[in-house]
């Protein structure tokens, strides 16, 4: 009886540990962000601070998309990604004569579909995947 209690407790811990830590419940509010001039301002709650991505020469903003953790910016030089998690910007340069086709962001994940690739951003490591399309 005792062994069938304490598999009944892995059981459950095993089940209720995801939620509890945040790994199947969508993050908090920890970003808000806005356009200063050339800029592109985050407000990072979780570590209370704030940064800033300055946009190249002729660089341009096409579209943005964004979750409670995570910023994608396409511009039309590069793909960037914001971690509230990693409290960092990332990049991806866009190839000749690729064009967007879509951009979105949810929860830890943002995505970036184009002519040539399909893009992936994990919000929670900062780290992009590209797959040829």
């Amino acid at each position: 009886m005792l062994a069938l209690r304490a598999i009944f407790v892995a059981c459950l811990l095993a089940t209720a540990w995801p939620a509890a830590a945040g790994g199947d419940s969508p993050p908090a509010k920890l970003l808000f962000w806005h356009l200063e001039g050339d800029r592109v301002i985050v407000s990072n709650i979780r570590f209370s601070r704030t940064d800033a991505l300055t946009l190249r020469g002729r660089e341009i903003i096409e579209r943005t998309a964004a979750s409670n953790a995570m910023l994608v910016v396409v511009t039309n030089q590069r793909f960037v990604g914001y971690s509230v998690y990693t409290a960092s910007w990332q990049s991806v340069d866009r190839m000749p004569d690729e064009s967007l086709s879509n951009a979105e962001a949810e929860d830890w994940a943002g995505y970036v579909l184009t002519s040539r690739r399909v893009l992936n951003f994990n919000g929670r490591n900062a780290v992009w995947s590209e797959g040829s399309r």
